[in-house]
């Protein structure tokens, strides 16, 4: 008879300092501060920590945290049953929404336990989260609602006491004010967001951006400062909590204009340089998103010449509204000969480089199962970048015809990007439409997705890859930016205008709907088109509205031709 062997399991010590994601894992934990680094490689939230050692040699928030301990921490804080249910639901499943994960949350959940606007705001967000996901009821949970209402005043009245404190002493919040203040911020922003209150949400975000700027400046004003100019330094590595905060409101700062185009808040200068080999996706990001904001400001100086050639032609814009000045500023930005102004083309050529560099480092970073999201995203986001920086100088809308072979490429992705992004959980919009979206808010997809699928929907004239992306578009949920329904139907007509006049001049039957690059010719491309918010009452919220404007130049005569300019209206 064949005895069986028994192998006994080798003893462990239990340790019960690890995060809590580790711990549910059961896997080993390196403690790691902010984030621990068995969480990072697998591309997981870290869940923070039921108490908070010292930090380690790799980690040092040694200021931060000794700021923590200074200041007017309470050591822990009784909620009610209700409260720590709704703290729980934030923790295990609001917080995987949040925007830029991996940066920010487990600091929630770290000071969330002692600090009382933390968790109340906590408290309101997972509630409201609770009762506009979809399960087995058809409608919004009032009850979570109102008690989600309840614990956002709470926490409004304990952030109030923060920044009022700070006011009193020297005009000049401490550190550890200051991380408290923009954590609660960032989850009241999130909080208006999912309620599709847009314009609240910018005004949370906008307070927690001018507070930042305020402490990292401090009494001192920087040379580049100006009342255009709020300039920041920032470094790829987070040895901090307000190292993980700069970041992520220098992100969600981009983001929120991403859809207007608008400047941001805030410019930020990276100090570190481009690594030859990134080290994992979320470092090619962040270097990425330094590379993007490089690129606006080399934008503002072509942009800065073209003012000045309108200056000395000041016949050219007789007639225009600011709106519409700003819309032909762009388009003269593709057509205005600059060769002589050798500082913007070193500047550009530098630009062109910097994104070879990140490509070549990019190289080295392969995608697996953990970070596949990421990967996704960081190729659809470089894109974005590369393409704009790439075709800053076309004079022709025919010269977009060169990506072809992107465009369908970064669609491919994107669709791919977006299945793996959507929830088995059904979302409802706060509007008066009460459409359901199969994905969260737009402020966890991340960064360059929006602003991808417009390009190649106002971009790409073959008809079948731009549907694809206007399909893609009427799927997100933008609630707290902006409106897929508005968004869509603005590109939607953009194609429609261009196929139709493509009919006209050409001589194509009426039923085609099919078309290739070839297709459209430039004379009935549309130069430059742009939404017109100024045409609308609520020049703020102007994309509730069922009908739209929009603007878009025509050459007639190709290159070096008289720009037309044309508006256009359309509807949902």
């Amino acid at each position: 008879m064949t005895v069986p062997v028994v192998r006994k399991r080798a003893k462990h010590s239990k340790t019960r300092s690890g995060c809590r994601t580790c711990r549910q894992r059961h896997v080993k934990c390196d403690e790691t501060r902010p984030v621990c680094n068995a969480c990072s490689s697998s591309n997981r939230v870290c869940g923070g920590y039921d108490f908070v050692p010292l930090p380690s040699a790799s980690y040092r928030p040694r200021r931060i945290v000794a700021a923590i301990e200074k200041g007017p921490v309470i050591a822990s804080i009784e909620l009610t049953p209700f409260e720590s249910a709704a703290f729980d639901y934030f923790r295990l499943f609001t917080v995987n929404q949040l925007p830029q994960k991996l940066w920010w949350q487990h600091v929630v959940l770290d000071l969330g336990r002692s600090e009382p606007a933390l968790a109340h705001a906590a408290t309101a967000l997972g509630s409201m989260h609770r009762s506009l996901t979809l399960s087995s009821q058809p409608c919004i949970d009032k009850s979570q609602h109102e008690f989600a209402t309840g614990q956002y005043s709470k926490a409004m009245r304990l952030m109030r006491q923060y920044i009022e404190r700070g006011q009193k002493s020297d005009n000049q919040l401490r550190e550890n004010e200051v991380v408290i203040v923009l954590l609660t911020s960032l989850l009241f922003f999130c909080l208006e967001a999912y309620m599709g209150r847009d314009e609240q949400s910018t005004m949370h975000l906008r307070t927690g951006l001018k507070i930042l700027y305020e402490h990292v400046q401090g009494d001192s004003s920087p040379a580049t400062e100006s009342d255009d100019d709020k300039v920041i330094t920032t470094t790829t590595s987070m040895r901090s909590y307000l190292d993980a905060l700069k970041y992520t409101f220098v992100l969600m700062d981009s983001d929120l204009n991403m859809v207007d185009e608008e400047e941001p808040y805030l410019q930020t200068l990276c100090l570190d340089r481009l690594p030859l080999a990134f080290q994992n996706v979320q470092s090619a990001h962040i270097h990425l998103d330094y590379v993007a904001t490089r690129a606006n400001l080399v934008w503002r100086e072509l942009l800065t010449i073209c003012e000045g050639y309108l200056e000395d032609n000041a016949d050219l814009c007789v007639g225009l509204d600011d709106e519409t000045s700003d819309f032909f500023l762009g388009c003269i930005s593709r057509i205005v000969p600059i060769e002589s102004d050798d500082g913007f083309l070193t500047s550009y050529q530098s630009m062109r480089q910097d994104l070879r560099n990140w490509l070549n480092a990019w190289a080295t970073v392969s995608q697996d199962q953990n970070n596949m999201t990421d990967h996704l995203l960081c190729q659809i986001f470089f894109f974005y970048v590369w393409y704009r920086v790439e075709t800053w100088r076309d004079a022709t809308e025919m010269l977009a015809d060169r990506f072809e072979e992107q465009f369908a490429h970064i669609t491919n992705l994107a669709e791919k990007y977006l299945n793996l992004h959507q929830t088995s959980s059904q979302y409802i919009s706060s509007g008066s439409s009460g459409k359901t979206f199969s994905t969260p808010p737009l402020f966890s997809f991340g960064t360059g997705f929006v602003t991808a699928m417009m390009v190649i929907a106002i971009k790409c004239r073959i008809s079948s890859i731009r549907r694809r992306c206007i399909a893609i578009i009427r799927q997100i949920n933008l609630q707290g930016v902006f409106d897929s329904a508005y968004l869509a139907a603005y590109l939607e007509a953009i194609a429609d205008l261009e196929e139709r006049r493509a009919r006209k001049i050409c001589g194509y039957p009426e039923d085609k709907t099919a078309f290739e690059m070839d297709d459209i010719p430039e004379e009935a491309r549309l130069f430059e088109p742009m939404m017109l918010p100024g045409r609308h009452l609520n020049q703020t919220a102007f994309y509730t509205s069922d009908k739209g404007s929009m603007v878009f130049a025509e050459l007639l005569d190709g290159p070096g031709s008289t720009l037309i300019i044309r508006s256009h209206a359309f509807s949902r």
